[in-house]
């Protein structure tokens, strides 16, 4: 896939993102990463946040073989093999792939979906594409975040 390739020499960019929203991260819980790629968000989770349990899915077997974390499973966002046992969800630079249709039946009532979206043209293009994708989330927080990527940050709560 392209972003096999690409996403590689994307640590430093992903980790400074990460910093930005690791106060919006909670501290408990069981954590599904979509699109784990090769793991940089479990790395930081597992440093930062070492209560969390965090498995992530991605559907290239290529990212999965560079990433180095326990709790890997191949599979696709949009077709989710788990029942509702998640209190968070990731999804980061990966909802502009999935329709994420799939996401609230994985995830426990009240939980937390945490998105990070590259901007591709405008802001306000990307919330209203985040916004889409996240129907029957209450939107609690969205913030621009500034820095080697401008990204759009948004917190959704399952209703």
């Amino acid at each position: 896939m392209l972003f096999d390739h690409i996403y590689d020499s994307w640590k430093p960019v992903q980790y400074e993102k990460y910093l930005q929203i690791e106060a919006y991260i909670p501290s408990r819980g069981f954590v599904l990463d979509v699109g784990t790629g090769n793991g940089y968000f479990q790395d930081f989770v597992r440093i930062t946040k070492p209560e969390l349990k965090i498995i992530g899915i991605d559907i290239s077997s290529e990212m999965l073989k560079q990433n180095k974390n326990p709790d890997i499973i191949r599979a696709h966002g949009d077709f989710l093999p788990f029942r509702p046992v998640f209190d968070i969800i990731t999804c980061f630079d990966v909802l502009h792939v999935i329709k994420g249709t799939d996401l609230k039946i994985v995830m426990k009532d009240n939980g937390l979906i945490l998105v990070l979206q590259f901007v591709r043209f405008s802001e306000i293009e990307t919330v209203k594409q985040i916004r889409d994708k996240l129907a029957g989330f209450k939107i609690e927080h969205v913030e621009i975040l500034e820095g080697q990527e401008k990204s759009v940050f948004m917190i959704g709560r399952m209703i």
